[in-house]
């Protein structure tokens, strides 16, 4: 890594509770043993495969990167960063990333090393969790990016400058990246997070009235904006609700729910870095006793790609709670249902030259699936269970969803 001083199971499957389909309306029937669990845990995307094409594309990227390395060491940068564009070109790869972003900052092109380097340290975060304690190189190559991104943000933010120093001393200690902290003075911020549930847009008289007020009119002033719409999917009957996917040209996801003439829009997407969104088809269950039952959507965030001609990727899927509050609907918040990555490393390659293709290497698999059932267990309150004793049981309240930062359930017990 180019920086100045920094040193060096799969669960059994389990049937998805029921989809949203066209039926009449009519009240919510009590569940029966008979029918799935709403609480049930979502199906996972399968691990894709990586061709030889793919394979062919990883060789010339590892060669390209290699070239870039030696020219960084002489401190040829420009010639450093297009070896290392080349290098990325022909495959994603977050050592390319963060090397570029070094030889940009040298070049004192610092907005696009801020991107290359952002970029780099978010493949290697979801890389971190991937080997999910494992002996690999990933910790420390993480914590010389982020302090690469620190030297990055000293130029224009050094409250940012010191998160990442402090993030990168946190995965690798290094005393380098500490006297850089200590010279920068600053203090740790305190965040604070909002706690009430987000009272979705409306009522609207109908589904159209609520998709034309969600329309945002292009900026007077930006001749590139343009206006962004919404569109939604065909209604679906549950119960007493009506219930349609709505999407926006900005790419965000919303749920459109009708109660007789009144039609509310709510956004239902959980903050993710993940370059990948997916919606599930809406259902609806008496989560909290009383009043309408509660619509519960999953939202799948993942992201898939290869690294040194192992096929990976990584996924999370969240299930978005919404309820009422006065006859209208609101978001309590999501809970992590499933957690899932595709990895592996490369072992026993002493002596190989080229080991992309397996020739001379042995694969360690690294890949994992956890996914939780969710039990409603009185008073809005719902507990998590996962059938792998590694990982964590909790219980949320409903009610106050938005105020646990701890909603995320990946992180083993003992944390």
């Amino acid at each position: 890594m180019g920086c100045d001083g920094c040193g060096e199971a799969s669960s059994p499957r389990v049937e998805p509770e029921a989809t949203a389909t066209p039926q009449p309306s009519a009240p919510v029937e009590p569940e029966t043993e008979a029918e799935a669990h709403p609480g049930a845990p979502p199906e996972i995307r399968a691990r894709p495969a990586l061709t030889e094409s793919e394979r062919a594309k990883v060789a010339e990227s590892r060669r390209a990167l290699q070239a870039g390395r030696e020219l960084s060491h002489a401190q040829r940068w420009s010639d450093a960063v297009a070896r290392f564009t080349t290098s990325i070109g022909a495959s994603e790869s977050a050592s390319a990333r963060c090397e570029l972003g070094w030889a940009h900052y040298q070049l004192g092109q610092f907005e696009e090393a801020r991107v290359q380097l952002e970029r780099g340290v978010h493949l290697l975060r979801n890389a971190v969790h991937r080997a999910r304690g494992r002996q690999t190189n990933r910790p420390s190559t993480l914590g010389a990016c982020l302090y690469n991104l620190g030297r990055v943000a000293e130029e224009s933010d050094v409250p940012a400058a010191a998160a990442y120093y402090r993030e990168s001393i946190a995965v690798r200690p290094n005393t380098t990246v500490s006297a850089r902290l200590e010279a920068l003075d600053a203090p740790e911020s305190e965040v604070t997070a909002g706690c009430e549930p987000e009272v979705c847009d409306g009522p609207y008289p109908s589904l159209e009235a609520a998709l034309d007020d969600q329309t945002i009119p292009a900026d007077p002033d930006d001749p590139d904006s343009g206006e962004t719409t919404f569109s939604a999917e065909t209604p679906v009957t549950l119960g007493a609700l009506e219930l349609a996917q709505v999407d926006s040209d900005a790419g965000h996801q919303y749920l459109a729910i009708g109660t007789g003439a009144r039609w509310f829009v709510c956004p239902i997407e959980e903050p993710s870095d993940f370059s990948d969104t997916a919606v599930r088809a809406p259902t609806v269950h008496q989560w909290i006793p009383g009043g309408l039952p509660e619509v519960t959507v999953d939202v799948e965030y993942s992201e898939m790609g290869h690294e040194e001609g192992i096929s990976i990727g990584q996924g999370r899927i969240y299930r978005v709670f919404v309820g009422w509050s006065e006859d209208r609907p609101v978001v309590l918040g999501g809970i992590q249902v499933a957690d899932y990555s595709y990895d592996g490393m490369w072992t026993h390659c002493e002596g190989c030259e080229r080991f992309e293709n397996g020739d001379c290497c042995e694969l360690e698999d690294m890949s994992e699936e956890v996914r939780w059932t969710l039990h409603a267990t009185g008073e809005g309150r719902v507990r998590a269970e996962s059938s792998n004793p590694q990982y964590d049981t909790a219980t949320y309240d409903l009610h106050r969803l938005r105020c646990d930062p701890e909603r995320d359930l990946r992180r083993p017990e003992g944390r």
